[in-house]
């Protein structure tokens, strides 16, 4: 009788155990490509995903809007800075040195603030991002841009 007592509770304990791996598997948030972290996300909606290639050191950028899909991506390494997706709803991209902290796009007279996103560690490439205001073609100014790091000062320019 003892011997089924303790079967019996090792079973009660295993389907306790199973049941709370069941609950914690749900998911939580948006999901991205395997093995992408979220490193932000901007106030279009849109989701920037984040990895480093183990071999090639470089930084891949993924960006996703809801259930819709991937809309563009980014690869490589500090410093670079990539426009994607539509003109509708272009989003900057910018793998930053290290120590980058934030910045700005001064983007056809408008200035648009950086996003740092997480997950890199220190000694990784920083990944910086923004939400686009359509582009006004007509105006001579054109874009340029600044990340800085913690003290102000510029790590990264155009």
């Amino acid at each position: 009788m003892h011997r089924l007592a303790k079967v019996a509770v090792a079973v009660s304990a295993g389907a306790l155990v199973l049941t709370g791996c069941t609950s914690t598997d749900e998911p939580r948030g948006p999901q991205g490509p395997t093995g992408y972290e979220l490193a932000t996300t901007l106030e279009n909606g849109a989701h920037v995903w984040w990895d480093r290639g183990d071999e090639s050191g470089m930084t891949d950028l993924i960006v996703t809007r809801g259930a819709g899909g991937v809309i563009d991506s980014c690869l490589g390494k500090a410093p670079l800075l990539c426009f994607v997706g539509p003109e509708e709803s272009r989003m900057a991209l910018i793998i930053a040195p290290p120590q980058a902290t934030g910045g700005v796009v001064h983007y056809f007279g408008e200035d648009i603030p950086l996003q740092l996103g997480t997950g890199p560690t220190a000694e990784q490439d920083a990944v910086l991002a923004a939400s686009m205001p359509p582009e006004h073609l007509d105006d001579a100014a054109g874009w340029t841009y600044e990340v800085v790091d913690a003290a102000g000062g510029v790590v990264m320019s155009r």
